[in-house]
This record gives C-alpha cells, sequence and structure tokens, in this order.
C-alpha cells in the first residue's frame, strides 16, 4: 500500500510536467513579471515558481486541498476565498456600529442635498452556496446585518437575500472565482430597480468570458474559462473616453435615452453593473473608491449614488467613510 502511494505521488508531481509549460504566464502576474524579469527578458525565477505551486495544487487536490494558503477548495470542486471564512474579515460590534453611523451620516448629507443613497453588498460566495463549503466552515450571517441597516432606516438592496432566493434559475456565481456571474449581477440589479423605478428593464443573453482569481492563486499556469462572464445585447450607451479595462478607476457614459445621472462608487463586483446601468442612466459615473462621495455626488450632480461594497471589504468602507 505504501509502494502504491508512493507511486500515485510521483505520478501526480510528473504529469505536470509534461502537461505545463514551463514558462507560463499569465494576466495576474503581470507586474510581478515587469519585477522580476530580466534584461534578457526570460524569468527562471518566475517560472519556477509558477510551476511549483502548481504542481503543489495539484498533489494537494485530490485530498480537498490547494496550493495556495488564501484558497479553500470546498465540495465539487467550488474554490473559496479563505479570508471570507476565517473571520479575519467580519466585523466587531463596535465595527458595525461606526459603520452604521457613517453610513446614516452619509445618507443625511446626500438626502439634504436632494440626493439618494442606496447600499448594495456585495455578499461573500460562501454566503449564497453554504452548501459547497467544506465541512467545518460557516457563512458571516450577512443578512443579520442586512436587518441592523434596515431597522437604522438604511436602504439597502440586501442582495444576499435576492440571490439566496434565485438559486434555482441557474449558477450565480463562479465556481473558481470569488464574483458573481452576469446571471448573478443581473438579479441584483433588478432588485436595485425595485428600489428605484427609474431604472429601465434591463435584459441580455449571457455570453461565455474569462473567470478565476481563485484558480490563478493556486494555479498560476492554468486558462482559467468560465462560461456566463458577461452580457450580449445591443447597447445604447457610450463611454466618454475609452474604457481600457472594466476595472478602470473613472468610467463614464452617456445615453441620450436614459434618465438622470448616477453615481456608482464601487469594487471589483460592480464591474457587471456597468451594462444594466448605462443602459437606463443619461449618465453613470462609475468610481473605484469610498473616499468623498458627498463632494463627488456634487461635482457629478448625480441624483443617485450607489454604495457598491463586497462583504469582505466592509471594514475597508469604514476606513474609508471616516
Amino acid at each position: 500500500m505504501k509502494k502504491c502511494f508512493i507511486a500515485l505521488a510521483a505520478m501526480i508531481l510528473i504529469l505536470p510536467l509534461v502537461l505545463t509549460p514551463f514558462g507560463t504566464d499569465v494576466p495576474s502576474h503581470r507586474e510581478e513579471v515587469s519585477n522580476e524579469i530580466s534584461m534578457s527578458g526570460f524569468s527562471t525565477r518566475l517560472a519556477l515558481k509558477t510551476l511549483l505551486i502548481d504542481l503543489n495544487d495539484r498533489l494537494l487536490a485530490p485530498l480537498g486541498g490547494s496550493g495556495s494558503d488564501q484558497v479553500i477548495r470546498g465540495k465539487s470542486s467550488w474554490l473559496f476565498y479563505t479570508p471570507t471564512l476565517d473571520g479575519s474579515a467580519l466585523l466587531t460590534g463596535d465595527e458595525e456600529d461606526a459603520l452604521i453611523d457613517r453610513l446614516l451620516s452619509l445618507q443625511s448629507a446626500l438626502s439634504a442635498d436632494g440626493r439618494t443613497l442606496i447600499l448594495l453588498i456585495a455578499p461573500n460566495k460562501a454566503s449564497v452556496y453554504p452548501e459547497f463549503l467544506p465541512a467545518g466552515f460557516t457563512t458571516s450571517g450577512l443578512s443579520t446585518l442586512e436587518n441592523r441597516l434596515a431597522d437604522a432606516g438604511l436602504t439597502s438592496v440586501r442582495a444576499v437575500d435576492a440571490l439566496t432566493e434565485s438559486k434555482g434559475s441557474g449558477q450565480l456565481y463562479f465556481t473558481s472565482d470569488t464574483h458573481w456571474n452576469a446571471r448573478g449581477a443581473l438579479i441584483v440589479f433588478r432588485r436595485l430597480a425595485d428600489l428605484l423605478p427609474s431604472l429601465k428593464n434591463f435584459d441580455a443573453d449571457f455570453t461565455s468570458g474569462t473567470a478565476g482569481d481563485l484558480l490563478l492563486l493556486c494555479r498560476p499556469g492554468a486558462d482559467p474559462a468560465e462560461a456566463d462572464a458577461a452580457f450580449n445585447y445591443a447597447r445604447s450607451w457610450t463611454a466618454v473616453k475609452p474604457i481600457r479595462s472594466r476595472d478602470d478607476l473613472t468610467i463614464e457614459t452617456r445615453n441620450v435615452s436614459g434618465t438622470g445621472t448616477i453615481l456608482l462608487a464601487r469594487d471589483s463586483f460592480g464591474r457587471l453593473l456597468l451594462d444594466p446601468l448605462a443602459e437606463s442612466a443619461s449618465r453613470l459615473i462609475m468610481v473605484r473608491t469610498w473616499e468623498n462621495l458627498f463632494s463627488l455626488a456634487a461635482d457629478y450632480d448625480a441624483g443617485i449614488v450607489i454604495l457598491e461594497v463586497a462583504e469582505r471589504d466592509l471594514r475597508t468602507l469604514l476606513t474609508s467613510l471616516e
């Protein structure tokens, strides 16, 4: 039996040498490549690091492990981000109190200026799909925080409820990524539209694309590609400046058939809200910051301010609103 195990382990170690190119590079490692690459344009150090991480993950995967301490492998090959499960991202009771106070202050200031604040907390994947967590892990209890926000008088989308109730419509988060997919984003947008009647009905086909930020943490040499990554529709909006990436710090759009000006302060979850919001607003401004939102809303004369924040980044939001 011991010899069989040793032989199996050897096969797992040797196989990636055949299947994985030694010099594999991935977009998420661009910065590391630029820092480490030699004058001749080739980095042995990075290639070896990539290969060793891949090998480690392939060896640990059959045992339920992963090649990265930031990734936890759940049931049915679902990957989860460790900081969302180890309790490190959870707010203390005092931090929740402080966050609610700061959001109420922002809401009050915007309201006095004739503007509307909508809070959108993008749930951790585990909060929507706890059934795929490995044994011994539990969710953070986002619904409890949402109840506190509602009791305090804050207007929130309650995305965790919308997504949990809609899981029967199809998969809403990527298996190998931390984010919701286009189907999940559309469900959240429709719940947002329930709070903002000025938003148009948005419908689109889902197209294939690439996703896999968690996969790349444990297998940097992989080629991530999960279906249902974007919308396919006849677009009526235009970008004021060319969009290099949906992660640009500022994106501004115009739509002659839209209504009102919307400011979306967001993180990476907000990238898939670009299409439905740009189809609704005459002017949409997406910014990757939560600081100085009152001033930004005034500068852009935005009647609606949507503050989107990932559940795992609530502590960062608290600091940003100081």
